[in-house]
């Protein structure tokens, strides 16, 4: 795979994330922080998800059918 190639098709996926971009480790480490402090001690029983929006559209997420992104 050239270097164009393997960059378009991570930009494409970046483009389907509704904050437009791929998430960080630092993303994880604000949240883990934040749920480390005492911010939020009255905070139980929940799960976070961490992926800027994406889960929350993956049906309009999902490839066209017979089309993956990598071979276009």
């Amino acid at each position: 795979m050239g270097e164009d190639k393997g960059s378009s098709a991570v930009e494409h996926f970046a483009d389907r994330i509704p904050l437009r971009r791929i998430g960080q480790p630092a993303d994880v480490a604000e949240v883990v922080l934040f749920l480390a402090s005492d911010a939020a001690r009255h905070v139980n029983g929940a799960a976070w998800l961490i992926d800027g929006g994406q889960t929350l559209q993956s049906f309009s997420n999902a490839p066209e059918e017979g089309v993956h992104p990598l071979e276009s």
